[in-house]
């Protein structure tokens, strides 16, 4: 009998203290300008590529969850969540005009669903033997805060979508 209620204490504490199962969808987009800039002889310049990042994190609506940072290939950047209203989301891509090709970034669900958008660098500092290796082991981690403990998810690769030319 106490074993049975010793198996049932740690199985309760456990569930207590558990972080949420939250899905992470990470997308990477690069676009290119309408016209290329160019120098005084008419050569055009080398321009760094601009990148958008599509982030999407699903989990049950009933967590208090408060996400705080991303990290992307390195380097730290604050994080602006706002809730997702309708989904399936979706991105279309009219490159061809013609042949617009529509896709899924997060499927339709019932649980709730946050937007990240990374803004700004920060000197969000984490000092850790174990997260500098998970930095150099992933290409984004995102960071949350759940009751009152902070956590972390770490992402392996971003998904890149087909690159898009601005207007």
């Amino acid at each position: 009998m106490k074993k049975i209620y010793l198996a049932f204490c740690l199985l309760v504490s456990t569930i207590a203290f558990a972080q949420p199962r939250i899905r992470v969808y990470a997308f990477a987009q690069e676009t290119t300008p309408g016209t290329i800039p160019v120098d005084e002889y008419g050569n055009p310049r080398k321009m760094e590529p601009n990148i958008n990042y599509l982030l999407y994190a699903e989990y049950q609506g009933s967590y208090a969850i408060k996400f705080d940072g991303v990290w992307i290939k390195g380097k730290g950047y604050s994080a602006q969540s706002s809730v997702v209203t309708s989904t399936p989301v979706t991105i279309t891509n009219y490159d061809i005009p013609s042949k617009p090709v529509t896709i899924v970034l997060v499927p339709a669900t019932k649980q709730k669903v946050m937007e990240l958008q990374p803004i700004g660098r920060a000197s969000i500092n984490v000092n850790a033997a174990w997260f500098r290796d998970m930095l150099r082991k992933n290409e984004l981690i995102i960071s949350y805060y759940y009751k009152g403990k902070k956590y972390f998810i770490p992402v392996r690769k971003l998904n890149w979508l087909p690159p898009v030319s601005a207007m």
